[in-house]
């Protein structure tokens, strides 16, 4: 009675504002027009409005009154950052829309948005006076996007609003059966990657959506591979709350990931999806025939995601990649939602043989001992393995509390043979030979677990425990023989067998007491307690027993464990900025206290014990002041691996000796970084620049000490070294400085239809090694010059170019220095001569040249296709390939430092030709329509 008395009184005054409305509205608007402003004022005046439930509408043509179809319909929540779009729906052909389940959306302010090719976005509040609104959404075309020429709908390729990016599909060129990752490869700012990765902005890209749902699952790769270019309306960029951390801490504590949202003019709720591969081929060595063989299928919904693959083939995974290898691969992955949580189980099996072969030139300094002194050696060897990996996650929510968690377990076995030999000459006359050869046979298991809990409390406060478990245990054996010669003296032989066994366990417990929200001079901060404790035990057990007198040789046996328990502190605090009515971090402050206290018994050849304790204040912060300027310094305490403190040596290569060092002690860094970066939207561009500079002291640097002639070393068991002999041993080094200025550009050339990408980067740096425990410094500056061009002429021709430049200048304290320039680069090209035939060809350099080393190396690769899409939209297709047409492929790499120069080449594939055939199929449906397609 009440509510209806109100009614009453208020009527008389909306009456009059609605002859009010209906005297000054313009005589040319529409009558539609009139009708939604009069709803709006109404549903304000109302007094009491019940929930809306659904919303439809009609969207037409605002001249012609014909309905639009294709038209994004878009639910704005504009409380959230960047003005997310919460859900969406495309018009039919009559232009409609219906959204039926706005109960169940979280709407703090609702608003819609219309978008269509060719018109103007309109966009307005949801207002309702009962659980239905419908609307008549006109549309005014846009004659800013009408071409002059062609007289044909054009649409600027990206548009921001806040913290939101659109892309537009539609204009750049794509061919028929192009996936939407194609779309992204042209899109400034944007980077795509070969695994189909993609990073916007310098952040990876976590999730993907499809028209605001989440059907392919957590794998971000997946939609971007699956959807066709020409099923999609709109791609959105834009970050959002981790929904785990949302529901803990709120949305403005959460972290933020970079997510995509595929808006698809077809609706759908299941997808099957699947490749298939074949391909074989004759190499100029006719033992190395190419083959390949590869396959997978998923099928993906809301609810559940499975997907099963394998494979096998004897290609390298680059071009560049050295050696043969053979490869077998197994495996399946679910994905699975349950009421307020999820699972995941995935199972991997790989088969894997591979062999490689070496050359290395090693080029001494001249010293008062000799003039010239070269070592040549020759690396060959074969190994296989196979490995099981089974790994799982699961996330549940119960009231105020959740627990989440991962697992994995991994098995692997391996055997494999390698072969060496050496030669090191002195002024010409040979000084020392070895011939090496080592067989082994190694299994280990791993097994790594975590597990979270969380408690929601009163007050914007949380609670949350993380324990985490990696082990790791495996037993080896390996059989080692050298052979030996030093110039008069005679040869000598030496036969090792060693079995080696390290188990090691790692233990982690973390507890964070989180204040979500509290106001403190007028400004937003939360603020996060942090405690953690790690032990981890590790042991090194490896028995070296002489292959004929069965005499166990305490030198190169080892006997050590070490134990460290880790206890670190902090704190952390957050301050909050409102920028367009959107809370940010703007300043990050985090303080912390670390203490590790080491033990490490070593039994052999010796016994000794160590006990020491290392700890050091921790601080980090980072500091934003709008969406283009960061800066952040960070102070850490980092502790050398503990395989670096073992004493033994390890003579694999009697030439290049190494062994450990039990005094080391921890190193800290200092790191700074500022990055400024800024997109013209207008202009389709984006540049950045950054600042990055680090200083570390104590960092633990590589001690060499050089033997002229057999020496005796009784610190190791009276240990006889060879002639020419180097002995590498870690120590702590000071004062590592570097610095590097960088800078990026990129700009969409619409005239000739190309992405320009330009990057310069300039580094300096100051770094030590170590000459007989003295510490030496090294001086080095590096220019980076990158620049790409992807054109796309048209849908028939598409090509790329791409050239990284490198200048390097070394120099040393002997005065030694080294000008080397490295030049990569690459052309690839897409030529479709009609809707079927196709030719693919790329070419590649790679220009190394040193003025230390006295060797240039260019080789040119020149890759070519030919082939023809077969069946429907192109989904497959046969070809014809060649690699390496000029058979000049070759890998070669150059070092420099105090003592000598390392120039290293490596055997890469061979000149060989192939046919190649693949299909992709995609099936997209509404609920239970794929069941029925595919006969489930």
């Amino acid at each position: 009675m009440v509510r209806l008395f109100d009614s009453i009184k208020i009527a008389p005054l909306a009456v009059f504002f609605l002859i009010l409305c209906l005297c000054i509205t313009p005589f040319h608007r529409s009558k539609a027009q009139t009708q939604e402003e009069i709803l709006r004022m109404f549903s304000s005046m109302a007094p009491a409005q019940q929930p809306l439930r659904e919303f439809s509408g009609v969207v037409v043509d605002s001249v012609s009154n014909k309905p639009l179809e294709g038209a994004v319909v878009s639910l704005v929540d504009s409380h959230q950052t960047g003005s997310l779009v919460v859900n969406n729906r495309i018009t039919n052909v009559k232009g409609e829309f219906v959204f039926s389940d706005l109960a169940n959306m979280i709407l703090t302010q609702k608003h819609y948005e219309v978008a269509c090719l060719g018109y103007k976005v309109k966009s307005g509040p949801l207002v309702a006076t009962g659980e239905k609104l419908h609307l008549r959404i006109m549309l005014a075309p846009d004659v800013q996007q009408l071409d002059e020429v062609v007289v044909s709908a054009r649409m600027a390729m990206y548009r921001v609003k806040g913290d939101t990016t659109i892309f537009f599909p539609a204009a750049v060129k794509t061919l028929e059966g192009d996936p939407v990752l194609e779309v992204l490869r042209q899109m400034p700012g944007v980077e795509v990657y070969g695994d189909g990765s993609v990073i916007i902005d310098g952040k990876r890209v976590e999730r993907s959506y499809v028209n605001g749902r989440l059907i392919f699952g957590a794998d971000p790769r997946e939609a971007v591979k699956q959807i066709e270019a020409k099923d999609a309306a709109q791609i959105l960029a834009y970050d959002e709350p981790d929904e785990k951390e949302a529901h803990l801490y709120g949305k403005d504590a959460a972290r933020k990931r970079k997510v995509l949202n595929i808006i698809t003019f077809n609706t759908f709720d299941q997808v099957a999806s699947g490749n298939l591969q074949a391909e074989a081929g004759v190499a100029e060595d006719q033992e190395l025939n190419r083959y390949l063989a590869a396959a997978d299928v998923g099928l993906f919904n809301e609810k559940r995601q499975i997907k099963l693959s394998g494979g096998l083939d004897n290609f390298v995974p680059t071009e560049r990649q050295i050696g043969r290898q053979d490869h077998q691969k197994l495996g399946a992955s679910l994905t699975s939602t349950i009421p307020t949580g999820n699972y995941g189980l995935n199972y991997a099996f790989s088969n894997n043989a591979s062999s490689s072969e070496t050359r290395s030139n090693t080029l001494y300094f001249p010293t008062g001992q000799f003039q010239t002194q070269t070592m040549d050696r020759l690396n060959s060897g074969s190994d296989h393995s196979y490995q099981h990996n089974v790994n799982g996650n699961f996330y549940k929510q119960v009231g105020k509390n959740t627990v989440n968690g991962t697992f994995g377990l991994s098995l692997q076995q391996s055997d494999g043979v390698s072969v060496s030999s050496s030669e090191l000459l002195r002024d010409g006359m040979l000084l020392t030979g070895i011939n090496s050869r080592s067989a082994f046979d190694r299994k280990n298991v791993s097994l790594n677990g975590h597990i979270s809990f969380t408690k929601k409390l009163e007050k914007q406060r949380t609670l949350r425990f993380d324990l985490d478990a990696d082990g790791a245990g495996g037993k080896q054996h390996r059989v080692h023989s050298n052979n030996i010669s030093e110039g008069v003296l005679p040869q000598r032989h030496e036969a090792l067998l060693f079995t080696s066994e390290s188990p090691k366990l790692k233990l982690s417990a973390e507890a964070n007491y989180n204040i979500n929200r509290f106001s403190m001079l007028g400004r937003l901060f939360m603020i996060n307690y942090m405690l953690k404790a790690t032990p981890e035990w590790q042991t090194d057990r490896q028995t070296a027993t002489d292959s004929l007198t069965a005499v166990r040789d305490d030198g190169r046996s080892a006997d050590n464990q070490t134990r460290l328990i880790g206890i670190k502190g902090g704190i952390k605090l957050t301050r909050m900025k409102e920028r367009d009515g959107v809370l940010t971090n703007d300043l990050d402050l985090d303080l912390g206290y670390n203490t590790v206290f080491f033990h490490r018994t070593e039994r052999l050849p010796s016994i000794m014990e160590q006990r020491r304790i290392f700890s050091n204040p921790e601080f980090a912060v980072s500091y934003r002041n709008n969406e283009w300027l960061s800066c952040s310094f960070r102070v850490a305490m980092s502790l050398p691996p503990s395989t670096q403190f073992s004493t033994r040596i390890d003579d694999s290569n009697p030439l290049m000796l190494t062994t450990g060092n039990s005094g080391l002690n921890p190193a800290l860094s200092y790191h700074a970084n500022i990055v400024y970066s800024r997109r013209e939207q207008s202009g389709d561009s984006w540049f950045q620049i950054s600042m990055r500079a680090s200083f570390t002291d104590g960092q633990v640097v590589d001690n060499r000490i050089y033997f002229a002639e057999p020496t005796v070393l009784p610190e190791y068991n009276n240990y006889l070294t060879v002639a020419g002999a180097t002995l590498m041993a870690p120590m702590n080094g000071t004062a590592n400085w570097s610095v590097s200025p960088n800078t990026s550009f990129e700009k969409r050339l619409n005239f000739i239809k190309s992405i320009l990408k330009a990057g310069l980067g300039y580094t300096w740096s100051s770094n030590q090694t170590g000459i007989n425990s003295e510490l030496v410094k090294n001086h080095e500056q590096r220019v980076n010059n990158s620049v790409s061009l992807t054109t796309n002429f048209s849908s028939k021709f598409r090509a790329s170019l791409e050239n990284n430049l490198t200048y390097r200048d070394f120099e040393n304290y002997t005065a030694r220095k080294d000008t080397r320039v490295t030049d990569d680069l690459k052309f690839t090209a897409r030529w479709d001569f009609t809707e079927r035939f196709f030719a693919l060809s790329s070419y590649t350099m790679a220009h190394n040249s040193s003025s230390a080393s006295d060797v240039t190396i260019t080789d040119h690769v020149i890759n070519a296709s030919l082939g023809v899409r077969l069946f429907k939209n192109r989904r497959g297709s046969l070809s014809i390939n060649a690699y390496d047409i000029l058979n000049r492929s070759t890998n070669f790499t150059t070092s420099i430092n105090d003592q000598y120069i390392l120039n290293t080449w490596k055997q890469l594939y061979s000149q060989y030709f192939t046919v190649a055939f693949s299909y992709r199929f995609a099936a997209q449906g509404s609920m239970g329509s794929l069941q029925n397609m595919l006969g489930m």
